[in-house]
């Protein structure tokens, strides 16, 4: 999950690059699930992505992908500040053992879960 603080003038190009360039990308990656771009609701042009991936394993061997690479490259020219805020687990998967390799749910499966 990453915190990516934009520029007025880039916004436009930033959510363009997630409806275009990484959902063509994203939608050949193993394992990948699903993307959710939110903004910050007060109107402050800070932005959260929030990628699923089926597992632990498909998410580390996208970051070795080329074409990820370059993609997150090109944002660069578009954000002010980027901050990785971790990796996070479901809750019936961080009880479990952390070695295992269980599956993400999808979010739609989430439907009574809300973040404030």
């Amino acid at each position: 999950m990453d915190g990516q603080a934009i520029e007025t003038v880039n916004v436009a190009a930033f959510v363009s690059a997630f409806d275009g360039p990484w959902k063509r990308i994203s939608r050949q990656l193993p394992g990948h699930v699903h993307t959710q771009l939110l903004r910050r609701a007060n109107g402050l042009l800070f932005f959260l992505v929030q990628d699923t991936w089926e597992s632990e394993r498909d998410r580390a061997n996208a970051e070795n992908n080329a074409e990820v690479y370059s993609f997150r490259h090109s944002l660069r020219t578009l954000v002010n500040c980027q901050q990785s805020l971790g990796i996070f687990r479901f809750r019936d998967q961080w009880e479990q053992d952390l070695n295992s390799d269980q599956t993400y749910r999808h979010p739609s499966e989430l439907r009574n879960w809300q973040m404030d």
